[in-house]
């Protein structure tokens, strides 16, 4: 499917894998930051870090759903357009009660955004080289983003305030809404009277609806049920709560702990630069790596190097060896990237992959949203350093699950 696409579409394709996490950590740092400056306490600004999570998570099966019936393309111009009202009206927030109020509707347009772009790069090409290749390349672009935007928008907040901070988020939404409208239709819309079971029924990629006869709620929840009964599926959801868990934890809290401890707004965003940028590496490093072992034991062992980081975060806060647990943490979230993405590819039915991404995001959401409101807990009763390695342990136990489970399964089989 790839080769109908010009060397411009494909690589606009890959593009799009700057908006979900890009965005997402420029929110996630200027935030407790914001809610901080607004007055907001720590449990409040847990609450407001974890809010945008819940509507996703709540309904994130219905999220990746829309993505199928409407067209990944589609869905993308829709909600990048849905950020740049919220971004923009966090600029404008002047107390931490609006800002919350903002987050909560920023969440699933985001969700909406990254469940769609997801499902457009899983839909170009169904050869599984193929496949790992482009979300590989995506994967990288969502590294990159997240290697530079803290270090963009802690400069702003640092030279002109904090809301001029979300006015450059806001901009930066602008601009996806832009390439959403510039990536390429996939094909025509899938037969209106299509069999319900029909693999064609699904044009995830594309920028068209797709099959109506598959509509319907009841549908819909009986098809959500079949994803969570898959054992792959199961391994993939669980290693995706462990990779935003750990991610959530270190953007909201690790920056403010530097913050509070004297570092610059300029040099807390370079710690977590370094560890997009850590990421941004390993992407590169994938495809290889797979070729010697399984995508879940190659995801789970990176991850785990993040838990390790975490146990280290009391001693290397305020000093130099603050940048070890982000490289750490970043081991993880690079190599967890494309081979989630790659994995639901996989194990998902192709009709189902929208839906299936989108109960993944919804995944995610619930990991940020525990991460969140635990942190804002234990860092309100015993202070900010010593929530790191209670992420720790919750990190190494849920990889301990997640791997548990893929023994389990069946040999031969690709979850």
């Amino acid at each position: 499917m790839t080769g109908s696409l010009t060397w411009w579409q494909l690589r606009r394709a890959w593009l799009a894998g700057g908006y979900g996490l890009g965005l997402n950590i420029m929110i996630n740092f200027l935030a407790p930051l914001r809610a901080s400056e607004l007055g907001a306490s720590l449990f409040w600004i847990g609450i407001i870090v974890g809010v945008p999570a819940v509507g996703p998570a709540v309904f994130g099966f219905a999220i990746g759903a829309l993505s199928d019936r409407l067209g990944a393309r589609r869905t993308f111009q829709l909600a990048t357009a849905g950020t740049v009202a919220t971004t923009g009206a966090m600029a404008l927030a002047g107390h931490w009660q609006v800002l919350l109020v903002l987050q909560v509707l920023h969440g699933p347009l985001r969700a909406a955004g990254w469940v769609s772009s997801q499902s457009y790069i899983t839909a170009l090409d169904d050869d599984p080289a193929n496949r790992i290749r482009n979300t590989s390349r995506f994967a990288f672009v969502t590294a990159s983003s997240r290697t530079a935007m803290p270090l963009v928008v802690a400069a702003v907040a640092d030279w002109l305030g904090l809301r001029f901070a979300f006015v450059a988020v806001a901009a930066y939404s602008a601009l996806y809404f832009l390439l959403a409208l510039s990536l390429a239709d996939r094909g025509p819309a899938a037969p209106a009277e299509a069999p319900e079971g029909e693999a064609a029924a699904r044009t995830a990629g594309s920028g068209t609806a797709a099959d109506p006869a598959r509509g319907g709620s009841g549908r819909g929840r009986r098809d959500a049920m079949d994803l969570l009964r898959t054992p792959g599926i199961q391994v993939v959801f669980l290693l995706s709560f462990a990779r935003v868990w750990a991610s959530s934890v270190l953007v909201a809290f690790y920056s403010l702990l530097l913050v509070d401890r004297g570092l610059s707004k300029t040099v807390a965003g370079l710690v977590v630069s370094a560890n997009a940028g850590t990421a941004m590496v390993m992407t590169l490093l994938v495809t290889g790596l797979a070729r010697a072992m399984s995508k879940q034991t190659l995801t789970a062992l990176g991850l785990a190097a993040g838990a390790v980081g975490f146990a280290l975060v009391p001693a290397t806060a305020g000093s130099a060896l603050a940048f070890v647990p982000a490289v750490l943490v970043g081991i993880g979230e690079g190599f967890s990237l494309p081979l989630l993405i790659a994995i639901v590819g996989e194990v998902a039915p192709a009709r189902l992959q929208g839906m299936a991404i989108g109960m993944r995001i919804g995944v995610n959401q619930g990991a940020q949203f525990t991460a969140s409101t635990l942190m804002g807990v234990v860092a309100g009763a015993l202070g900010l350093a010593a929530g790191f390695p209670v992420a720790g342990a919750v990190t190494a136990a849920v990889l301990a699950a997640a791997m548990a489970r893929h023994a389990l399964s069946r040999p031969g089989r690709s979850g």
